[in-house]
């Protein structure tokens, strides 16, 4: 078992060097996929770009997680993505359920697109 838990920062080589067949990675995932030039002068993370270090160190699960306030919605990232979960503060999940933590993804989107109209 290996967690691998990134904080605020920009993607990072050397995370996904060490970080290589991580059961869980953590990660910051701050701005949407193309607010990628406010991530970078912010020092921040995107979505996508947080899956794809997730992806490198051939992480079993990827978590994401410290969305931006400014928008109350969760990350985009594909459907197809059966590792990728989200995370809020104070949510709890049991490593025992961690391979099923990519259901509650749906639920999430349409309780959120509810919150938007």
């Amino acid at each position: 078992w290996k967690l691998v838990y990134s904080g605020d920062t920009r993607p990072c080589n050397d995370l996904a060097h060490f970080g290589k067949g991580a059961t869980i990675m953590i990660h910051e995932a701050t701005f949407e996929t193309e607010m990628k030039t406010d991530a970078i002068e912010k020092f921040h993370s995107t979505t996508q770009e947080a899956i794809d270090v997730g992806n490198a160190m051939n992480a079993r699960f990827i978590m994401l997680t410290h969305f931006s306030q400014r928008y109350p919605k969760i990350p985009v990232f594909d459907d197809s993505c059966k590792n990728v979960a989200i995370a809020f503060d104070l949510m709890q999940i049991s490593p025992h359920d961690i391979t099923h933590f990519h259901r509650i993804v749906p639920a999430l989107r349409a309780l959120y697109e509810d919150l938007e109209r």
